[in-house]
C-alpha cells in the first residue's frame, strides 16, 4: 500500500512539474523556438548520416497489408513505389502532430479491401505546417501514380487526421505553393476530395501542453527497427505546435483564404460526451427528457449541447473542427479512438471509418457521373 502511495505521489509530482514548465514556457515561446532552430541545425550538421536515414522515412509510401506479396500493384515498371493498376482513385492518408503513423492501423486495410490504392504520407511533423505542405506537394509531384493520371475525373482524395487536415488545406490554398498552377500544368494530380478527421481548423488550446504527446511519439519511434534515436530532434523544430494555437498567424492566414474550388471538403468531428444525441438533443429535447415543461428541457438540452461542443473529442473542441460552407459528421469517440483502436487485435470498428468509406464511395460515384 505504501509503495502504491509513493508511486502516486511521484506521478503527481511529475505532472505538476510538467504543468508548471508548460505554463512558464508560454512567456518564452520565441526564445524556445530560436533555441530549437539552432539545435536542429547543429544536429543535422553534426550527424549527417542520422539525418539522411531519418529523411528516407518521409514521403509517400504505398500501404502494403501484412501477408500481401509485393507485386506490380505496389511498384511501377521501374521497380519504384507506385499506385499500380488497382481501380479507384488513390487515397492519401496524412497523419497529424506527434503521430508516427499508427493512426491508420484500422483504416488502411479497410480501404485496401475496398479497392482503393492507399498511400501513406509521412513528414517531419514538428516543422512549420507550411513546410510540411510544401513537402507534400513535392512528394505528389515526384510520385508515380501508375494508371491514375492527374487529369482523371476522380483525381486523388486526401484524408487528414488532426493537423494532417491543416497540412492538406495549406497545400491546396497557399498562393506561393501554386497547387492550382501545378495541376493545370499536369505536374501534380488533382485533389478532388479532402476529408478532415478531428482537424483543429481554428486551433487547439491543448497544443500548449503537447510535451506529453511528443514524449509519447519519441518513445514509440524508438521501439521501431527502422528509426533513429535522434529522430526526436530531426523531425522539426516544434514550430507546428505554435501554428496550432488559436489565433496564430498561420491559422489566421489559412482561414482567410477560400477553399480550393475543385475539391470537395468534409469534416468528421469526434465527440466524447456520454449522451449520444448531441445536436439532436438541442433541437428536440422533449424527445429525450421526461419533463413537465419544454422550457426546462430546452435549458438542459442547451446546456448539454454546449458542454458537448466544448469537450469535443477531448483534444479539439467541436467548434474548432468546423468550417464555413463545409458539411460535417459527428461520430462518437475521442481524438484517437474515433479513427483507430489502441490495439491491432481489437475487433472494434472505429466510428469514423464507415463514414469515410461512405464518403469515398459517394464521392467517386458523383465524380464518375459528372465525367460521363
Amino acid at each position: 500500500m505504501n509503495a502504491v502511495k509513493t508511486i502516486i505521489k511521484w506521478i503527481a509530482l511529475i505532472l505538476v512539474v510538467i504543468i508548471v514548465l508548460q505554463v512558464c514556457r508560454q512567456f518564452f515561446l520565441e526564445e524556445e523556438l530560436a533555441f530549437r532552430n539552432d539545435l536542429y541545425r547543429m544536429v543535422k550538421q553534426s550527424f549527417p548520416d542520422a539525418n539522411q536515414k531519418v529523411q528516407t522515412l518521409y514521403g509517400l509510401h504505398p500501404y502494403v497489408r501484412e501477408g500481401k506479396p509485393a507485386d506490380k500493384t505496389d511498384t511501377d515498371a521501374a521497380g519504384r513505389p507506385g499506385a499500380g493498376s488497382v481501380p479507384g482513385p488513390a487515397v492519401v492518408l496524412i497523419h497529424g502532430l506527434d503521430e508516427p503513423g499508427r493512426v491508420w492501423w484500422n483504416l488502411s486495410p479497410v480501404l485496401d479491401r475496398k479497392g482503393y490504392p492507399v498511400l501513406l504520407m509521412s513528414y517531419p511533423n514538428d516543422q512549420q505546417i507550411t513546410d510540411s505542405a510544401r513537402f507534400m506537394l513535392e512528394a505528389l509531384a515526384t510520385y508515380d501514380f501508375g494508371s491514375h493520371p492527374s487529369g482523371s475525373a476522380a483525381g486523388i482524395v486526401l484524408i487528414g487526421h488532426s493537423m494532417g487536415g491543416l497540412v492538406a488545406r495549406e497545400m491546396l490554398t497557399r498562393p506561393e505553393l501554386d497547387y492550382g498552377g501545378k495541376v493545370s500544368a499536369g505536374s501534380v494530380p488533382k485533389v478532388s476530395g479532402l476529408i478532415m478527421v478531428g482537424t483543429p481548423n481554428h486551433g487547439a488550446q491543448l497544443a500548449r501542453f503537447r510535451i506529453v504527446m511528443e514524449i509519447r511519439e519519441q518513445i514509440l519511434n524508438l521501439l521501431e527497427e527502422d528509426t533513429h534515436w535522434l529522430m526526436g530532434v530531426l523531425d522539426g523544430t516544434g514550430a507546428a505546435g505554435l501554428n496550432l494555437l488559436p489565433g496564430s498567424q498561420f491559422l489566421t492566414g489559412l482561414n482567410s483564404r477560400p477553399h480550393a474550388p475543385v475539391t470537395d471538403y468534409h469534416v468528421i468531428t469526434g465527440m466524447i460526451s456520454p449522451w449520444p444525441f448531441r445536436d439532436e438533443f438541442k433541437k428536440t429535447p422533449g424527445k429525450h427528457l421526461s419533463d413537465n415543461g419544454t422550457a426546462g428541457a430546452g435549458i438542459v438540452g442547451n446546456l448539454l449541447h454546449n458542454v458537448s461542443e466544448i469537450l469535443g473529442d477531448g483534444l479539439v473542441t467541436a467548434g474548432s473542427t468546423r468550417l464555413d460552407h463545409v458539411p460535417y459528421t459527428l461520430v462518437q469517440g475521442n481524438h484517437l479512438t474515433m479513427i483507430r483502436n489502441f490495439s491491432r487485435k481489437s475487433t472494434r470498428t472505429p466510428a469514423a471509418i464507415p463514414v469515410i468509406v461512405d464518403l469515398l464511395d459517394t464521392h467517386v460515384s458523383r465524380k464518375s457521373m459528372a465525367g460521363s
